[in-house]
């Protein structure tokens, strides 16, 4: 098993490897070499990189005959600049100053060994910063991938199964709810007092990203955002589907 390193401006060799392993997965659209090239750095709403990020690199683990079965991309991010990423946790009174992240990690079903071998690489490599504690799947996904949602996905199991075999624990997750079909007659309000303000706004993809909100006289009882899933991915594919991020 041979282990390497690549910096972020070669990963783009990475996207055969990427678009076979998620072919099929919910929200996982195929991407360019370019699109993969610049997704593993930029920002999920600049095109920029991350300022919160350093010393990032991508370790590739290779097959006895040079195939790619499996990368980790690692960095290290300073405590409280994730901190202001994911919110309030009881975890974070636990973190150093600087933790180590592995942003993204995946290898082929059925190759255990060389994902055990490039999980211990990345450790390694993170452990030379002196950094003694590290989170894998956190807030910096990609952008292309799963709506820059860096958490691991449950329907791949056999990598969240090695993370626990190496005591890695799960602390936080999202639940994703989906209308696959969505056609609804005109919605009538229920509350004559009641009216709507919507706000479109241009993004990345076809269809415009819209704020919605819902008024009583001039007090706001409800309120959302619909970000058009081309925001995150160039696919037509994606193009005709709305992520809803949150709305109360």
């Amino acid at each position: 098993m041979k282990i390497s390193t690549l910096e972020l401006d070669q990963a783009s060799v990475l996207t055969d490897f990427y678009n076979e392993q998620f072919s099929g997965m919910p929200y996982c659209y195929p991407v360019t070499e370019d699109e993969f090239g610049t997704g593993v750095i930029w920002h999920e709403e600049r095109d920029e990189p991350y300022e919160d990020l350093s010393e990032e690199s991508i370790l590739v683990a290779e097959d006895e005959g040079g195939a790619v079965a499996g990368f980790a991309h690692v960095a290290i991010c300073r405590r409280g600049e994730e901190h202001d990423r994911v919110g309030l946790h009881p975890i974070e009174d636990l973190l150093e100053d600087r933790i180590g992240l592995i942003r993204f990690f995946h290898y082929r079903a059925g190759a255990r060994p060389a994902g055990q071998a490039l999980l211990e690489a990345a450790e390694a490599h993170l452990r030379g910063f002196r950094i003694g504690q590290i989170r894998a799947f956190s807030y910096f996904g990609y952008r292309f991938h799963r709506f820059c949602h860096g958490f691991q996905s449950d329907r791949m199991g056999h990598v969240g199964a090695l993370l626990c075999m190496n005591d890695y624990r799960i602390t936080r997750g999202i639940i994703l709810l989906e209308l696959p079909d969505f056609r609804v007659p005109d919605p009538v309000l229920p509350d004559p007092g009641v009216t709507t303000r919507f706000e479109t706004q241009p993004g990345r993809g076809k269809l415009p990203n819209m704020e919605f909100q819902l008024f009583r006289g001039d007090q706001c009882i409800g309120q959302g955002f619909a970000q058009s899933l081309g925001d995150f991915c160039r696919s037509p594919l994606a193009q005709d589907t709305f992520y809803i991020p949150w709305f109360s």
